[in-house]
């Protein structure tokens, strides 16, 4: 007897996975099992086979398929850790990978920007917020609805809202970002500029032009 280990590619529910798992079990000797929640089908054959049936019995129910190598199959089968990457180190990054951590894998983000936590905590939602809400009272103290209370043309001084404003958004960005990196061993941070190789390969250019190479079972 021969055993398989396949990557599936493209399932969005179990369904899926029933539909693959029916294609590859309508091969003459083979027994095969599909785990949508794992991507990976599992599959023995009382004759030999050769695999490429395998993959294009996938994808005669519309999928792809990747047959794994010796080392990735003993990883698929025995239960280590799941390699997931993730392009960026915004807050859907972060929820991605504390979530995956929680499930038992180890994570890599990668990050080309000078800071990590995205567009909402450095140029977007907190950043705006601050001057909004600082514009919105001094709109106040000219245009308030309340008699007896003075109204008077602001003073304002942009240089020191946007130093407090920096100051904020530096505190928020350690708290809800890097305090998360120090405190889960499981993430690791990369910084560079991410392509992709293959669909499980990344090649990660530095910021002085060194590359390094990030092998995944998963990339978000």
């Amino acid at each position: 007897m021969t055993r398989f280990a396949l990557r599936i590619t493209g399932m969005t529910c179990d369904h899926c996975a029933r539909s693959a798992e029916k294609a590859l079990n309508a091969l003459p000797g083979v027994r095969a099992s599909v785990s949508y929640e794992e991507g990976l089908a599992r599959v023995e054959t009382v004759e030999p086979l050769d695999p490429e049936q395998l993959v294009q019995a996938v994808a005669s129910a519309g999928y792809g398929a990747e047959v794994l190598e010796e080392a990735q199959e003993r990883r698929a089968t025995t239960g280590n850790k799941l390699h997931i990457a993730v392009i960026g180190s915004g807050s859907a990054a972060f929820a991605a990978a504390l979530e995956a951590v929680e499930r038992g894998a180890r994570v890599t983000l990668v990050e080309g920007g000078e800071v990590i936590g995205g567009t909402c905590v450095n140029i977007g939602c907190v950043p705006s917020k601050i001057l909004i809400r600082g514009a919105q009272l001094a709109h106040l103290q000219a245009h308030h609805p309340f008699d007896g209370l003075s109204r008077q043309r602001p003073v304002i001084d942009r240089s020191a809202m946007v130093q407090q404003q920096q100051a904020r958004v530096a505190e928020l960005r350690q708290a809800k970002y890097e305090r998360l990196l120090e405190s889960n061993p499981a993430i690791t941070l990369v910084r560079g500029w991410a392509r992709f190789n293959d669909p499980h390969t990344l090649e990660v250019e530095g910021k002085a032009g060194e590359k390094q190479r990030i092998r995944a079972d998963r990339i978000l």
